[in-house]
């Protein structure tokens, strides 16, 4: 339950904790320099504490977590973490397996989550993830069961595969302060921003999102029954690498593409001009509702490609 490290060690290397699945209490002693990540199978752990001698590492202000000095990222929390202002991340598995975590206020210092950071965190009910950090990588809230409310700022602009498989409890998904259990305030939804959420229910993609991302949007949505979204000023973004290594996103109109590859009831157009649907109406949308936004439908809008639109039983119009 209590761990006593000697005085004279220098490093602990990655997963070196794995398995201590009754550790209670852990304590890094002053001479340490380098301490590895991947810590995960520590439901136990309530007392962190770094030695307050030692120049790499500390526990700032009692947090119960271990900081890395010159870099301020967090390598390892428990359920009783603080975590400090001027933290500059999570590292990969930072919170993995706190199956007793049930709160965590991330301060606006932070701009970088790691991989697996909170996976089966099963008692975490709501996370606000703060402006600045730009990407939410592999399987971060992968098992959070019982997370009911997330927040996703306008600077995340990339996502990691799996990142909310298992997150059974957000079953909506809209823009900020609509009372969404996932809310976002995005200009441009990342790729796989809504992929593994198997209970996802209902979406509403606001008219000041200007572009999409191309990749698995919404991937494995099983319970997926209506999405809401304008496509006449939205564009499709991909991400693409030019001859010197660089990223960069290039736009093309929505009004092509919109993958839906699982059973949707009704899609929702916010648009008012409705241009040429002829990729978007696929297989999979059983019902089409033209808002109240709409005062135009261009000649030919309804153009179908038959082999898209096959089982399509009907449409209903307001």
């Amino acid at each position: 339950k209590d761990l006593v490290l000697p005085s004279t060690l220098r490093e602990i290397g990655e997963t070196a904790l794995n398995g201590c699945s009754d550790l209670a209490s852990l304590t890094i002693p002053e001479n340490v320099q380098k301490i590895g990540t991947g810590y995960t199978d520590l439901p136990k752990l309530t007392s962190i504490s770094v030695d307050s001698r030692n120049p790499y590492y500390n526990s700032n202000g009692n947090c119960n977590a271990i900081i890395e000095t010159a870099t301020g990222m967090l390598i390892l929390g428990c359920r009783n973490t603080v975590i400090p202002s001027g933290t500059t991340g999570l590292a990969d598995y930072a919170f993995a397996n706190q199956s007793q975590l049930e709160f965590l206020l991330i301060p606006a210092s932070v701009n970088n989550i790691g991989s697996y950071a909170f996976m089966n965190c099963s008692l975490l009910k709501s996370l606000i993830i703060p402006e600045g950090v730009d990407t939410i990588r592999d399987k971060t809230f992968s098992g959070c069961s019982s997370l009911e409310y997330l927040s996703v700022p306008s600077t995340v602009k990339g996502f990691g595969t799996e990142v909310f498989s298992g997150c059974d409890n957000l079953t909506s998904a809209g823009p900020q302060g609509g009372g969404y259990r996932y809310e976002f305030n995005w200009d441009t939804i990342p790729a796989r921003a809504f992929d593994k959420l198997t209970k996802l229910q209902t979406v509403y993609i606001p008219k000041t999102v200007k572009a999409i991302g191309s990749i698995g949007i919404f991937d494995d949505c099983r319970s997926l029954n209506s999405i809401a979204v304008s496509l006449k000023d939205t564009k499709w973004a991909i991400k693409s690498q030019t001859t010197d290594g660089q990223e960069q996103i290039t736009e093309i109109p929505l009004d092509y593409r919109l993958h839906v590859n699982s059973p949707v009831s009704t899609l929702t157009l916010l648009d008012d001009t409705i241009n040429d649907l002829s990729k978007v109406l696929t297989r999979y949308i059983r019902n089409l509702v033209l808002s109240e936004y709409v005062k135009e439908i261009k000649p030919d809008a309804f153009s179908f490609d038959p082999l898209l639109m096959r089982d399509v039983p009907h449409y209903v119009y307001n």
